[in-house]
This record gives structure tokens, sequence and C-alpha cells, in this order.
């Protein structure tokens, strides 16, 4: 069962750092900050879930 569950976590944690890099994507594209509480959320968001799967 610890396999399985361990493969799980590398899935999920691949899964965030893709859609971060995608958000980093657009984030450069944008030439002005007027989403910038929603990346900052975004990020806060990845940080807590990298936080939760890993603990």
């Amino acid at each position: 069962m610890g396999d399985i569950d361990m493969a799980l976590k590398v899935i999920a944690t691949a899964a965030d750092a893709l859609v971060i890099l995608g958000l980093m994507r657009e984030q450069v594209k944008q030439k002005d900050n007027s989403n910038a509480m929603g990346y900052l959320l975004s990020y806060a968001i990845f940080a807590m879930n990298i936080m939760v799967i890993w603990k």
C-alpha cells in the first residue's frame, strides 16, 4: 500500500508543479500586474498542497 501512496504523492506534486509553471508562463506574458493577487493566491495554494501531500 505504501508504494501506491508514494506514487500518488509524486503524481500530485508533478501536477501541481505543471500548473505553477503554466501560471508563471502566463504571468511573464502579461505586462501589467492586474492579476498579481490571483497569482499570489495560486502560489500560496501550491505551497500548501506540497506541505499537505508530503507531511
